[in-house]
């Protein structure tokens, strides 16, 4: 390097002055761009308004599932109780039938049809219609991120 361009690289040419509330802005704007796109592969994670009506029927699903199993939460021990425990795959029927147990409306229950399209989403198997109650439990953390957003969203 030529002797006065060393010079001009410690001078601190190359760096960028940002007044805080443009670092704000910034910031904001890449956490909306980031959300739309997160929430572009995950039915999950979109508005509601951005849903199809099947995604919607699963989401509302999902969404009553959720509550019935935080409001049924116990602790035994040194454990949380697991309606799920024992079971390793989940076919859309039964996957319906233990939400009824556990006391999820019937309104907010979609078709098996509908529910096994949205395993394939969800990382499951389409072809065999079964989802893993690992998937299962991340698709009830997606609900749980999706609502934490929407409330973030509405204090903003």
């Amino acid at each position: 390097c030529p002797a006065g361009q060393e010079e001009a690289a410690g001078d601190g040419a190359g760096v960028v002055e940002l007044a805080v509330f443009q670092l704000d802005k910034a910031m904001r704007k890449a956490s909306e761009a980031r959300a739309k796109a997160r929430a572009k592969y995950c039915a999950l994670l979109k508005a509601a308004e951005e849903q199809t009506p099947e995604e919607g029927r699963c989401c509302v699903f999902f969404e009553a599932l959720n509550e019935q199993l935080i409001s049924r939460a116990r602790f035994l021990g040194p454990s949380v109780e697991d309606p799920f425990e024992g079971i390793g795959e989940l076919t859309a029927p039964r996957l319906l039938r233990c939400a009824a147990e556990l006391g999820v409306p019937e309104d907010a229950m979609p078709s098996a049809g509908i529910l096994v399209s949205s395993f394939s989403a969800l990382g499951g198997s389409s072809s065999e219609g079964r989802l893993s109650t690992g998937l299962l439990y991340r698709a009830l953390a997606l609900v749980q991120d999706r609502k934490r957003y929407a409330q973030r969203a509405e204090m903003l």
